[in-house]
């Protein structure tokens, strides 16, 4: 640490204290308003933050007081459809000419749902209000000007804009800040993001000018302000400028920036002024928490919920109409329990009666299905993330890269998949790059390939020989030669920062591209070992020199380059370009074409061999980036990822096609394409490469190249109509394609004029590789293939290009490595690997389209049985709107007795494991082709009304001459029976795979309807609307009548599904019956048990076909 920065922190007192810190008014700057468009900061100025509303550093992410939590938690809840549909049928209850219900049983199935949802969101919220308590009271060093001392009990959340905050090594930054001064010499340190964004690796941060003296507070807040851009949440991107008396005014960037969350890391000491504070920071912008999407299933499913509204209209409505003709035709005045039957008139009657079928018929809207699903989702997502299959421990530090479920509600897309777009550098490959090969000045050398090297091992690969000659005839910077500064570029031009703490030289790089460059500039002995603000400290040889870097611009995807412009220790001024071959050819020198010639033939060999290509130009500050002179270009080796070829070969057998948008060029693009099994030798390949489309894509839109463009635009649409006549002779037909496309080209082809042919030339073509392609065109090719043949897309990528295809996917998936996480928080689920994008498509994804389709067309037949059956009873007394199955049974239905085996069911059921999913590809085509769930809605509504038909009919045969003996409750306690224990049979005939719990929740169903009944019927009520149904379970009990019905009413309800099961899975089985058989042979061969021990279900087992 220098001198002066020894007195910075030495020079004053500390104390420790909670009292208010007192600001003074500075003298330099005059007051007002910060513009709308960005924010000023004023050093040490509380009362100017205050008067601006900057908001505190204290957090509160709770969302309710003692006081605010039961009504703001019931205007949340009130929210959902679900909770108003309810609400609506209860307050109908209440009015007196409609009233269906006794008025508090009515209510209690709301007052449950509410109730419950209320207690977990209290729970949830508790522990948030902890969390917040113990960040609040984390404590700081701040500096306070009324007593001009630093004050190191100053709790976080007594924090504001423009206080100085001084912090020590491995402290927790309590804000966001501007670096102002650091301990170490060259004015820079170091912070770990893993609370930010997930990366291990340390970033630099540094002062956003040179010191020249020690840093005083009091004197930076009198002659200082800061303005910098408003609250946002990108993490990667800061602007401001820094206004000091008596200098010009100062840039400022992320690179000057320490977020909150971080922790400060190898620097003994750190001074900054908080920017943002509490939930303006970064860190807090970005906890929004999962993300909300709605599935294709669901987007289906409520489409069939406006049918069952309009089933349920239809019902109301004919039940008003015979309410209204009924009373028409006789006179009410001795019917004992129809409330206010002698005030209206018969056309009134049937209006008012058709509210009162809206109450006794409400279920069958199945508002309750929502509830459930969110609760299967929830437990799925569970699953899902702890899966340890899908948990990736990178070698290197043995960090554990688990599975992130960032949405939580579109689990079933994971099993609908069609389409998957892939990027390649990072996604595909480690991108942990190895230099390989180069070419300087037209000259071509080589490094040995070593399968086993890391970054680790860079510096120790084998030299080329030749190249080692040639440097030691080299002059360096006295001859200013191609070939040094070559060298030279690889050494200065990056971002790379050296570390020599522990005694060792170490590169601390945030690019692996550009630790590779480092790293073989090391080995060639052009040795980085010092980065200063503004000046790099290099060791050519056993030499040291200085060098001046006067500007860096920085890489981005519009230029893909980046330039360094540095002074040499000569006094010249070169500015050193790197980038991607394509962006460095069009700004070289006209006279280079020899040049350019050999290069680009050792490109496309660097290519062919899957090389990551990279091309260094040098040229002075007044020309920068335009008529430069090239030097050379460099080949770098990225390998693939463990498992990719057989990860993609296996999607491919699921029959999900697999696009591959990548930046690299087209050759490199191939060649990736050929190794990780995308494409191979039976395939014919259409390459698009418009040359015109190559010379002007990059050209502004102006009047003066409009022509330009559109030459180019017809040239392409014409190759590829060209292509697709080709591909339609009879010669070339049943041949699998590939197509290849380059970024310039698709610009082209994504025209309107162009885009109908190149999407039908694409969906032609087993494989698309499009290569050079931008992150804007990623997207727009995902929303071309998204949005024309409606199919269920899935993008797939690592770094910041990816985002935009992310989020446009029906799916993004994001890969947690080298590249940030950008791409992470972008997407729905992350995980390490590529790998392991097939688990999570064919087993969690399968299973879970299967269950939750599976849950829905339960919920509706169980729910349409149930109306069906009331509504038929309402023919036969007088469409009163009074169901014969007494109230209490009715309410507790859905709560009590038919939702939890379903449930269960949706969360534990396999109908194949997980084993013969990874092994069977093919079985991925019942979610891709919706065969669980599409067109079974009708069916599944016509088995419901067939079931309903039997369970009404039936005992009312029997006890139609005992109705006014009490004979209704009767025959209503057997239809309410026989729908619960039909709904079990069919629950569990749709069953593949057993577990305790389920069982253990048909148990409860069966017996706790039973048990509840005695109990009830055991209890003297006063019920207004129905005669009381004291012991009438007790004496139907009595009668073999009663348990002959409830053994042959279930029995011949569900006996045409069981037929129709058995009838599909003999002569018509699907893919996954055929598993399911193996699996269960293999079980017996295994181990040999009584049929009825089974672990599959004995009527899938009944059903097999011998």
């Amino acid at each position: 640490m220098s001198q002066h920065g020894a007195s910075t922190a030495g020079g004053q007192r500390v104390h420790r204290t909670q009292s208010a810190l007192q600001p003074r008014r500075p003298t330099l700057f005059s007051y007002g308003r910060s513009d709308d468009r960005y924010r000023t900061i004023r050093p040490l100025n509380r009362e100017y933050s205050t008067e601006q509303g900057y908001v505190s550093n204290g957090i509160s992410t709770s969302k309710y007081t003692w006081l605010t939590l039961l009504p703001k938690n019931l205007f949340e809840q009130f929210h959902r459809l679900a909770n108003v549909y309810f609400l609506f049928i209860v307050i109908l209850n209440w009015l007196p000419m409609v009233q269906a219900f006794a008025k508090e049983i009515a209510m209690l199935p709301l007052l449950f749902v509410l109730l419950v949802t209320l207690v977990k969101d209290a729970y949830e919220d508790s522990r948030r209000r902890r969390q917040d308590k113990e960040t609040n009271r984390r404590t700081a060093m701040v500096y306070d000007k009324g007593t001009g001392e630093w004050n190191s009990g100053i709790e976080w959340r007594n924090i504001e804009v423009g206080d100085i905050i001084q912090l020590y090594q491995n402290e927790i930054i309590p804000a966001d800040m501007l670096l102002l001064d650091t301990s170490h010499e060259d004015g820079i340190c170091f912070v770990e993001t893993a609370n930010l964004d997930g990366e291990t690796n340390l970033k630099q941060r540094r002062l956003f000018m040179e010191r020249t003296e020690a840093f005083d507070p009091d004197a930076f807040s009198e002659t200082s302000q800061i303005e910098c851009e408003l609250p946002n949440n990108k993490i990667y991107q800061f602007n401001g400028t820094m206004k000091i008396r008596g200098h010009k005014e100062i840039a400022l960037d992320q690179n000057n920036i320490l977020l909150r969350g971080c922790v400060l890391r190898n620097t003994r000491r750190a001074i900054g002024i908080v920017v943002y504070a509490g939930h303006d920071t970064k860190s807090m912008l970005n906890n929004t928490g999962p993300r909300s999407k709605r599935s294709k299933l669901e987007r289906a499913m409520n489409y069939q919920i406006l049918y069952c509204c309009l089933i349920l209209v239809v019902m109301c409505v004919a039940g008003g109409i015979g309410a209204g003709v009924w009373k028409s035709d006789r006179d009410w005045k001795d019917i004992l329990y129809i409330p206010g039957k002698d005030d209206y008139a018969p056309a009134e009657e049937g209006f008012i009666r058709i509210f009162t079928y809206f109450i006794i018929l409400q279920v069958m809207v199945p508002i309750s299905l929502y509830v459930s699903i969110e609760l299967v989702k929830l437990v799925q997502v569970y699953f899902i993330q702890e899966d340890e299959k899908l948990v990736y421990v990178d070698p290197a530090n043995q960090h554990r890269h688990k599975m992130m479920c960032r949405a939580l509600n579109i689990t079933e897309d994971l099993g609908q998949i069609q389409y998957i777009f892939s990027d390649k550098t990072g996604t595909l490959t480690q991108n942990k790059m190895i230099f390989h090969q180069c070419s300087i000045n037209g000259i071509h050398y080589s490094h040995p390939h070593d399968d086993t090297a890391t970054f680790q091992d860079a510096r120790s690969f084998p030299l080329d020989q030749s190249l080692v000659e040639d440097l030691e005839k080299d002059g360096g910077f006295d001859d200013d030669s191609v070939l040094h500064n070559f060298m030279l570029s690889l050494a200065m031009n990056n971002t790379v920062v050296p570390n020599n703490e522990d005694g060792e030289l170490k590169h601390e790089a945030e690019s692996p591209d550009e630790a590779a460059l480092v790293a073989a500039a090391f080995v060639y002995k052009y040795v980085l070992l010092n980065r200063k603000s503004g000046r790099i400290l290099l060791k050519l040889g056993d030499d040291e020199y200085n060098m001046e870097i006067l500007q860096t611009l920085e890489f981005d995807s519009t230029r893909k380059r980046m330039t360094v412009i540095a002074r040499l220790p000569n006094g010249r001024i070169r500015a050193f370009i790197k980038g991607a071959d394509s962006a460095i050819m069009d700004i070289m020198k006209q006279g280079d074409s020899d040049l350019r010639e050999k290069t680009e033939a050792h490109l496309h060999d660097f290519a062919r061999n899957g090389l990551q290509p990279q091309a260094r130009l040098r040229e002075t500050y007044l020309a920068i980036e335009k008529e430069v002179t090239l030097l050379g270009a460099t080949g770098i080796e990225d390998k693939l990822q463990e498992g990719v070829p057989e990860a993609i070969a296996t999607l491919r057998e699921a029959g999900i096609k697999v696009w591959v948008l990548t930046g690299d060029k087209q050759e490199t693009a191939i060649e990736i394409a050929h190794t990780c099994r995308l494409m191979d030798e039976s395939q014919s390949t259409i390459l698009l490469n418009s040359q015109l489309a190559s010379k002007h894509h990059s050209k502004p839109r102006s009047k003066r190249n409009e022509a330009l463009h559109e030459q180019a635009a017809k040239e392409t649409g014409d190759i590829i109509r060209g292509k697709l006549s080709e591909i339609e002779q009879p010669s070339a037909r049943n041949k699998p394609l590939a197509l290849v496309v380059d970024g310039a080209t698709l610009s082209y082809a994504m025209l309107d004029q162009n885009s109908d042919a190149f999407l039908d030339l694409s969906l032609r073509c087993a494989v698309v590789v499009a290569c050079r392609t931008a992150p804007l065109q990623k997207a727009q090719v995902v929303k071309l293939v998204k949005e024309s043949i409606d199919v269920m897309t899935l993008a797939i990528g690592d770094g910041a290009n990816d985002v935009s295809m992310i989020q446009m996917a029906h799916v993004g998936v994001g890969i947690s490595g080298q590249e940030g996480m950008q791409a992470v928080m972008a997407s729905d689920f992350a995980f390490g690997q590529f790998r392991f994008l097939t688990r999570l498509l064919l087993v969690h994804g399968h299973w879970s389209y299967d269950r939750i389709a599976s849950l829905i067309l339960y919920f509706f037949y169980k729910n349409s049985s149930l109306v069906f059956v009331i509504f038929f009873y309402q023919f036969f007394d007088g469409f009163t709107g009074q169901p014969h199955i007494e109230q209490m049974y009715l309410q507790t239905y859905n709560l009590l007795w038919t939702s939890l085996p379903p449930i269960v069911t949706g969360i534990f059921d396999q109908d194949v494991t997980e084993d013969a999913l990874e092994a069977f590809p093919m079985l991925y085509e019942q979610g891709r082709e919706d065969l669980t769930y599409k067109g079974r809605f009708w069916p599944i509504i016509l088995d419901s009304f067939y079931q309903a038909v039997v369970i009404f009919f039936v005992p009312y045969a029997v006890y139609v001459d005992k109705l006014e003996d009490n004979g209704m409750l009767v025959m209503g306690t057997i239809s309410i029976f026989c729908i619960i224990i039909a709904n079990l049979i069919q629950n569990m005939i749709l069953t593949r795979h057993y577990i305790w719990i389920h069982a253990l929740c048909l148990a409860w169903s069966f017996f706790g309807v039973f048990a509840f009944a005695y109990i009830y019927n055991s209890l003297l009520l006063e019920t207004p609307l129905i005669p009381d149904p004291y012991y009438v379970m007790q004496n139907a009990s009595s009668d073999a009548t009663f348990w002959l019905l409830l053994i042959f009413c279930p029995a011949l309800a569900v006996l045409p599904r069981f037929l129709a099961m058995f009838y599909r899975r003999w002569w018509h089985p699907t893919t996954s019956q055929l598993m399911r058989e193996d699996w269960i042979k293999d079980q017996r061969r295994r181990k040999p048990l009584p049929l009825w021990l089974n672990p599959c279900l004995p009527w899938s087992v009944l059903s097999c076909r011998r």
